[in-house]
């Protein structure tokens, strides 16, 4: 009897699959290549725990071309204001430290209005007013320390997921009326990580790699319809199974100006109880570039990958990136944009653009 709540809708709706935001503008540029090197503590928490902090906010902008092409007098929101990521450090003792951090690695809104269908068949036309919103949360902290050469990583985090669906259908079907679905919950998980310099002086090499468990969420939450004069109230419960996820990035040095980044890393499949679907196991490969010359404040970004995500609505996106970076005395201001190209079945390509701004003072 598991089935998905009305209004969510694999047509309509992305659930239940999702597209990883970034959580600094410098990663934002770099196509997600450095998620696992350290840089921030995000998807690895062996960060070098100095003294400071940064702060992210993003613009978000989801266009769906699929609806677009299959309705007509379509149009959807403009661009959402949000929150990417922060962190902040503080030296304990030695090479040690503590960081704490909040993410919030899934993060999509969409307000779209149409009218129903391509206008082929005769008739009145039914006119959608369809809102869905999707927030996952991460915050965490713990220790980061030395182990020889090589620095390690650990912290203890909480997870928070908030999802909403709103749909009005305007008509003389028995669908017309409201509908909408909302269900949160949250669990504690925790992840590790690790990173290591090595090479010579002329191409020094970093590598990083994290390790993350996705707890099981209890989801609970409620249904409301108000369709052709019936109304009525349900309670809605499911879980989401846990989950590992990880991947490893390297960057090299390549002479006095040029630095290549690479990542690749995957999330294994979840269940969801309750539901009936299940998000498929997701894979990433991405690679960067970094131009910055010591003697100047200023640095250029570029990258590009790949994403996938078995059984979902959208299995397959491309991911290009740029952006720009200004170093002043004492902290570092990152501008990055990330598209996706979005491919959903025998229908057009989809776009999803995030512009990430951090500040990071040290």
């Amino acid at each position: 009897l598991a089935q998905l709540p009305p209004p969510i809708d694999g047509v309509r709706d992305a659930f239940p699959g999702s597209w990883l935001t970034p959580g600094s503008g410098a990663s934002a540029a770099l196509a997600m290549a450095d998620r696992w090197l350290a840089d921030d503590p995000f998807a690895n928490p062996s960060m070098v725990a100095s003294r400071g902090f940064m702060l992210a906010p993003l613009l978000q902008l989801v266009s769906r071309q699929d609806l677009r092409a299959n309705n007509r007098e379509f149009s959807d929101q403009g661009v959402t204001v949000d929150f990417a990521g922060a962190w902040a450090a503080w030296p304990v003792r030695g090479s040690a430290g503590l960081l704490a951090y909040v993410h919030e690695p899934d993060l999509r809104s969409e307000d779209r209005a149409y009218t129903l269908g391509r206008g082929l068949v005769p008739g009145p036309a039914a006119t959608v007013h369809s809102i869905s919103s999707v927030r996952e949360l991460r915050a965490g902290a713990g220790p980061s320390f030395a182990v020889g050469t090589m620095r390690v990583g650990l912290a203890l985090e909480w997870t928070q997921l908030d999802e909403r669906y709103d749909y009005h259908e305007d008509s003389g079907g028995p669908t017309s009326g409201d509908q909408s679905v909302d269900f949160s919950g949250g669990a504690l998980g925790g992840q590790l990580g690790v990173h290591v310099a090595f090479g010579a002086r002329a191409f020094p090499v970093d590598l990083g790699a994290g390790l993350r468990y996705l707890p099981r969420l209890g989801l609970d939450g409620h249904q409301v319809t108000n369709q052709f004069g019936a109304a009525g109230s349900l309670a809605v419960s499911a879980q989401r199974a846990s989950a590992w996820e990880g991947g490893a990035s390297g960057r090299v040095v390549l002479g006095e100006t040029f630095k290549v980044v690479a990542a690749a890393g995957g999330r294994g499949a979840r269940q969801w109880t309750g539901f009936g679907v299940s998000s498929g196991a997701a894979a990433s490969w991405t690679v960067g570039g970094e131009f910055h010359d010591p003697r100047d404040p200023w640095t250029v970004r570029f990258g590009g990958g790949q994403e996938t995500q078995a059984g979902a609505p959208e299995p397959r996106a491309g991911v290009f990136s740029v952006g720009f970076a200004w170093r002043f005395s004492r902290s570092v201001f990152d501008l990055g944009v990330l598209h996706r190209s979005v491919q959903r079945a025998a229908q057009p390509n989809s776009y999803q653009d995030h512009v990430v701004a951090s500040l990071t003072v040290r």
